[in-house]
């Protein structure tokens, strides 16, 4: 059994950098990551953080989120999650995440933690990993909470019970 959620343990110690609510450092690791999310925010060029927040968080204001970033990290280093988080929400408009009810800093906090930890290789290796695992006609299951890992668990299973890869509906 697989939960690939970030427990209530992890977003509610502010010291581990990743609640948009509570003020922390900028890290965000969890395991022995080398990378803290505040080298990133505060050395990574502006198109390459765009990259990470576009393709870890499917933000699509990443440019935006990115560009002020990088104007704001010029006068004045990012230190902490409620910089980062105020930024963000300053940035982003209103009627956006008030429609879908979550904090707009949401998606640019899942792009960092993902990339800082490489969540989604680490779940590849994982589900390779469990294959051997299991005793015949075991189940694996799986809980996921966005469609990042959604979809490498769906092409997975497609793939090992001799699915075409990516095949359509």
């Amino acid at each position: 059994l697989y939960d690939l959620g970030t427990s209530s343990n992890q977003i509610d110690n502010s010291e581990r950098g990743f609640s948009f609510k509570y003020k922390g450092p900028l890290d965000m690791r969890m395991g022995l990551s080398d990378n803290l999310a505040s080298q990133i925010v505060n050395n990574y060029d502006e198109k390459k953080l765009a990259n990470i927040i576009f393709e870890y968080g499917e933000e699509k204001y990443s440019r935006k989120i990115a560009r002020e970033i990088v104007k704001n990290r010029k006068i004045k280093a990012i230190d902490n999650t409620i910089e980062l988080s105020e930024l963000i929400k300053k940035i982003i408009p209103n009627k956006s995440f008030k429609k879908k009810n979550i904090h707009p800093a949401t998606k640019t906090f899942q792009a960092l933690r993902i990339f800082i930890n490489d969540e989604l290789n680490e779940l590849k290796i994982a589900l390779e990993k469990s294959e051997d695992l299991l005793e015949k006609n075991g189940l694996l299951i799986i809980v996921s909470f966005q469609s990042l890992e959604d979809r490498i668990v769906k092409d997975f299973f497609n793939h090992k019970s001799g699915k075409r890869w990516r095949s359509s509906r």
